[in-house]
């Protein structure tokens, strides 16, 4: 059998966890993961309820900020930015799907775990990714590939991927693709064909929410 992870949201947080310390994990399929935890929190729709409570307790934004960057260490073991150094021989091949703008899982955690893990942008680039080597396809090889929805709520953009509409449609015939070419033993990461000019730009298909 051959071990694969699936995974979104926190799901795939955990994914990038389980690539770095599972060596018989051979493939992971993470759907808006992130790396950096004290980069990427601040930013998150979840941070907003507690942000005035902690900084009441530090007296301003940058000491808040700056006492939450001090907790990195507490957070490792569950950062797969920080586990992703372990020998090529003992990671997975890695599939990355962003939802730009993304307000739960902010871009900024992303793109980290993104570079962590040597992954390259495949196909369309909607938002650049500084320092990142960019591919039509990536076979047998780490990559991320970029969604763009229409913000109609928080939700429809983080879990884009389990929307039926036009990027949902896309996200998982993508899924279908790479687990299938994995199983196969030739992983193969490359964009839809129902992404318009090989770019999952759907932000102007369509204004309804997610159903």
């Amino acid at each position: 059998s051959i071990k694969v992870w699936g995974g979104g949201s926190m799901g795939g947080i955990m994914g990038g966890v389980m690539s770095a310390v599972d060596p018989e994990l051979r493939y992971a399929l993470l759907n808006v993961p992130g790396g950096g935890w004290t980069h990427f929190l601040p930013h998150s729709a979840f941070y907003d309820a507690g942000k005035f409570i902690v900084r009441g307790a530090y007296g301003s934004v940058f000491d808040a900020r700056l006492a939450l960057a001090m907790t990195q260490g507490a957070w490792d073991d569950v950062d797969g930015a920080v586990g992703a150094g372990a020998p090529a021989d003992k990671r997975p091949t890695i599939l990355i799907q962003e939802s730009i703008d993304d307000p739960i899982v902010p871009n900024i955690g992303t793109n980290l775990l993104a570079s962590a893990v040597g992954a390259s942008l495949v196909g369309g680039v909607i938002q650049d990714i500084p320092g990142m080597p960019r591919q039509t396809s990536v076979a047998g090889g780490n990559g991320i590939v970029q969604f763009r929805v229409p913000f109609t709520s928080q939700g429809a953009v983080h879990g884009f991927a389990d929307c039926r509409n036009p990027g949902g449609d896309a996200a998982r015939m993508q899924m279908t693709d790479f687990l299938a070419s994995a199983w196969a033993g030739s992983p193969l990461i490359r964009v839809p064909a129902v992404c318009p000019g090989g770019t999952c730009d759907f932000a102007g298909q369509w204004t309804r929410d997610c159903d």
